[in-house]
């Protein structure tokens, strides 16, 4: 990716422009699905099109099957029972929106314990 640097003389002082190409969001967006389409992998956090909720990857098998355990986010850990023989093709990395990040972030510092 290409980034063109312009130098600008204003009033004896001098700024730096950076101009970005149009395609950069494009590629960064490609960038993104790249990694979200990679295989999950042995402690990954994962959502399955097949099953609802968050889990974890147990373990990953060479014929492409995996062992996930339901994961409770705001814990940090997982719990239930794990679920075996899960084709990794159909996992997906989790995304947390920010807000959600936020949200959690807070309940767990103004938490009791």
């Amino acid at each position: 990716m290409a980034i063109k640097k312009k130098q600008k003389a204003r009033d004896r002082s001098k700024e730096k422009t950076v101009e970005v190409p149009r395609h950069a969001a494009k590629v960064f967006q490609k960038r993104q699905d790249q990694l979200d389409a990679r295989k999950a992998r042995v402690g990954d956090v994962v959502t399955s099109q097949d099953h609802t909720g968050v889990f974890k990857v147990l373990s990953v098998s060479p014929n492409g099957l995996a062992e996930l355990q339901p994961f409770h986010i705001g814990k940090q850990e997982a719990f239930g029972k794990v679920m075996t023989h899960v084709p990794v093709s159909r996992l997906r990395r989790y995304k947390e929106d920010a807000s959600q990040a936020a949200a959690r972030i807070v309940r767990e510092a103004t938490e009791d314990r």
